[in-house]
């Protein structure tokens, strides 16, 4: 089955983040059918009856919220009038370009530099304090100045939908967060927006540049704006089978002439191909895949490409670009029937409990321990040992 047959009544809607996480409990999206699946009455106790908090406000899925909001906003071009403000100053160690400075004073030179890396590279012999209350997010080594740079993001808002820079001012010299000027700032923003310290941004930064940096990533992500091109763009509908509502936020799509691109935007602790092969099927990605490639074909009549655009979240900041294969997404389509099914029966009966709940539970023995068994042996002085053949008889 392809996943466009499991859908109907598609359409797209504009929705505000709190609305499209706050929709009603049998609203269906899959991160929601995730939980459903690992316990039937995690769902029950985290959607219906709220007596689990909900995990869009822990830390990391903060974060994630956060760095969606900072790769996927609208870009704009590094220019003389915009590459000192509104930025914040990453420093790094890095080359020189091979041209001419696009300002050159008596203590320093500044490039202005696009993609893959929009900002500035500045070599100076005088680091000083940046204007306009912007600091550094790790301190310049003056030891090596001279063939030094940084690279300021003309494109990363400090103040988004959902984050709010702490003001140094705010903080005491070891970066607490303390005092009445503190106090009152954190009363002054909603309860929902995630705050960072200036140095707490550098992660950040890092991971963006290395998708950037990535000429695959880059492409898919970076390219200029158009109609044709959306960004957390959400798409509803109805569960063809079961008449149950259900929802999906693309990440990323770009709309072609003879197709559509969806990308879906992950942050990991590893991105390396061995972890990934594990966390698809860990994750239920390929149930992910199928649920947004069905809805996205629908809305827009069209074959749709699908792949998980990859960052690590720490240094080294590795970034790579995953595609599915078909058999893979076919039993994506088939574990969400399987789960869609199941969600529909709890939901007309009111039972959320998972399979054989209240029966006894049989442990097998792990297979290689009854290979053990088979092999072991005990020799007379009462040392373990193996026969040539696989066995001694008694």
């Amino acid at each position: 089955m392809h996943p466009r047959e499991l859908f109907t009544d598609v359409r797209t809607e504009v929705v505000a983040h709190n609305d499209y996480h706050g929709a009603p409990a049998e609203v269906v999206s899959n991160s929601r059918l995730s939980v459903f699946r690992r316990n039937p009455q995690e769902y029950f106790q985290r959607f219906i009856t709220k007596e689990i908090e909900d995990e869009e406000k822990k830390d990391c899925l903060v974060f994630g919220q956060v760095f969606h909001e900072a790769v996927l906003e609208p870009k704009s071009k590094i220019t003389r009038d915009n590459a000192m403000e509104e930025t914040l100053g990453v420093f790094r160690v890095c080359g020189m370009p091979l041209r001419e400075p696009d300002i050159e004073t008596k203590h320093e030179k500044i490039w202005f530099q696009d993609l893959p890396e929009p900002g500035i590279v500045r070599s100076s012999t005088t680091w000083g304090e940046l204007s306009k209350d912007r600091t550094w997010l790790l301190s310049p080594d003056r030891s090596v100045a001279e063939r030094a740079g940084y690279c300021a993001f003309a494109d990363l808002i400090k103040e988004g939908d959902h984050f709010r820079t702490i003001r140094e001012e705010y903080l005491s010299s070891s970066g607490s967060r303390v005092g009445a000027e503190w106090k009152a700032f954190k009363a002054s923003v909603p309860a929902s927006m995630a705050l960072y310290k200036p140095k707490e941004w550098f992660n950040l930064v890092a991971m963006r540049r290395e998708l950037r940096a990535h000429p695959l990533a880059r492409q898919i992500l970076f390219g200029e704006a158009n109609e044709n091109r959306h960004t957390e763009f959400t798409i509803r509908g109805v569960d063809r089978e079961t008449g149950i509502r259900v929802q999906t936020k693309l990440d990323f799509c770009q709309k072609f002439d003879d197709g559509v691109l969806v990308v879906d935007l992950k942050s990991s602790r590893d991105a390396s191909p061995s972890c990934w092969r594990r966390q698809a099927e860990k994750d239920g990605l390929h149930v992910q895949a199928a649920f947004q490639i069905g809805l996205a074909s629908l809305l827009f009549d069209m074959d749709v490409e699908f792949r998980f655009c990859v960052v690590q979240k720490d240094a080294p900041y590795r970034v790579e670009v995953y595609e599915m294969q078909e058999e893979f997404i076919e039993i994506g389509v088939e574990d969400y029937l399987r789960d869609i099914r199941k969600f529909a029966a709890c939901n007309a009966s009111g039972i959320w409990q998972p399979a054989k709940y209240g029966e006894v539970q049989m442990l097998e023995t792990p297979s290689y321990r009854m290979l053990d068994r088979q092999l072991a042996w005990r020799s007379p002085d009462g040392a373990l040992g193996f026969s040539d053949d696989g066995y001694t008889e008694e």
